[in-house]
């Protein structure tokens, strides 16, 4: 079988047998006239560790799920912690991870793309909102006094749902009685 040049972000190219793209047809069909796929936001890190992936899930095709909403969530976790550690992405390096992300989802590997998504979710997770637009590099918009505004409109998001029953009044506590009421009956509350 001949071999698709994958053009990264740098113009550097990156060879690639097809024998092991044989499962993934998608991306076959992807090249152009001269075996070529242009691939913007991949790097040669990201190319080693997407033929990483590419090599185990061809020789472990068995051991491996091919679809991993199939399984219980114990499973899920198992199999992308698996990767995680193959793959060897580390929350020091998210970068990789985005890259990894955006080009598994470009060349359609859905397993791979699940497995970017669970460990750039396990890279949030907790975090709060400034640590995310760090992580992200995500320029915040709001001025303090917008962000406090927001904050104080929408307190119940940090309000535990085991509180007392006051929390249920205080949350409804501005909810006009009859808008209220038809939003539990299911009405238009635009209807006479």
């Amino acid at each position: 079988m001949s071999s698709i040049t994958f053009i990264l972000e740098n113009r550097e190219n990156f060879p690639l047998d097809e024998t092991l793209l044989k499962n993934h047809q998608s991306i076959i069909s992807m090249k152009n006239h001269k075996n070529e796929i242009y691939l913007p936001d991949a790097n040669l890190k990201t190319m080693e560790k997407l033929v990483k992936f590419l090599e185990i899930s061809e020789r472990e095709l068995r051991k491996i799920p091919k679809k991993l909403h199939d399984f219980e969530t114990s499973m899920k976790d198992e199999y992308s912690f698996y990767w995680f550690k193959e793959l060897d992405l580390s929350q020091n390096d998210t970068e990789t991870a985005f890259k990894l992300t955006k080009t598994s989802n470009l060349l359609e590997i859905k397993d791979l793309l699940n497995v970017c998504c669970k460990f750039i979710a396990s890279i949030i997770n907790g975090k709060e909102s400034h640590e995310i637009r760090k992580i992200f590099g995500i320029k915040n918009d709001f001025t303090p006094e917008e962000e406090e505004s927001i904050l104080k409109e929408n307190e119940w998001i940090n309000m535990n749902y085991n509180d007392d029953k006051s929390y249920t009044e205080d949350v409804f506590k501005d909810i006009p009685c009859e808008l209220f009421e038809s939003i539990c009956m299911g009405n238009d509350s635009n209807e006479n």
